[in-house]
């Protein structure tokens, strides 16, 4: 995979000398800016890709001379289907029982609390609008919003359970 990121930066590159890392970031969608910053500071220490400071007070990267570019031929893009999950669904009046208790605490102020009644409703609730008015309630708990891997005060929260 380095060895890819490098040649699709090179390739870039030579198309668009004198280019900055934003430019070659935004032609790698695919790929994470910590990446494109690594793979360039790796070709310049190897001396495929040569870095001036431009008027701007940042890199502009053009090939080294005497550099050859490797080919690369574009990907043919593959659809490839999304994979959901199947869901646990509930009942209408389940769904609203568990949303009523969990509003009921957070406005006794449990908001730990609350923040993992909403997380396991939102395992349990497949409807795009509801699922928003989950996050929205969830975002009154003070708690991070994001939800499987997230530590509050030393509590796990995020193992949804049904």
């Amino acid at each position: 995979m380095r060895v890819q990121i490098q040649n699709l930066i090179l390739n870039f590159i030579s198309e668009n000398p004198g280019t900055q890392i934003s430019a070659v970031v935004s032609s790698l969608p695919d790929v994470d800016r910590s990446s494109v910053s690594s793979a360039l500071t790796r070709l310049t220490m190897q001396g495929k890709v040569s870095r001036k400071t431009a008027s701007n007070k940042r890199f502009s990267y053009t090939i080294a001379s005497g550099e050859t570019v490797p080919s690369i031929s574009k990907p043919v893009p593959v659809h490839v289907p999304a994979v959901v999950p199947k869901q646990h669904s509930i009942s209408t009046e389940e769904w609203e029982r568990r949303f009523s208790k969990a509003e009921a605490l957070l406005e006794k102020g449990l908001l730990r609390r609350a923040n993992q009644a909403f997380l396991e409703l939102l395992d349990v609730t497949a409807e795009t609008t509801l699922r928003d008015k989950i996050v929205r309630h969830r975002d009154q708990c003070g708690c991070k919003p994001s939800g499987d891997d997230s530590m509050m005060a030393g509590h796990f929260v995020g193992m949804g359970l049904v």
